[in-house]
């Protein structure tokens, strides 16, 4: 179980990597739509 230093350590990159995902998807509907 990871303890909660190392949650906070983690929760930068889990937010750059869900936003990164986010705008993957956001990119992929968008070219859906408009085709």
């Amino acid at each position: 179980m990871l303890s909660y230093e190392g949650l906070l350590e983690l929760l930068p990159d889990l937010k750059a990597s869900t936003e990164a995902i986010s705008r993957d998807l956001g990119w992929i509907s968008h070219e859906r739509n408009s085709a």
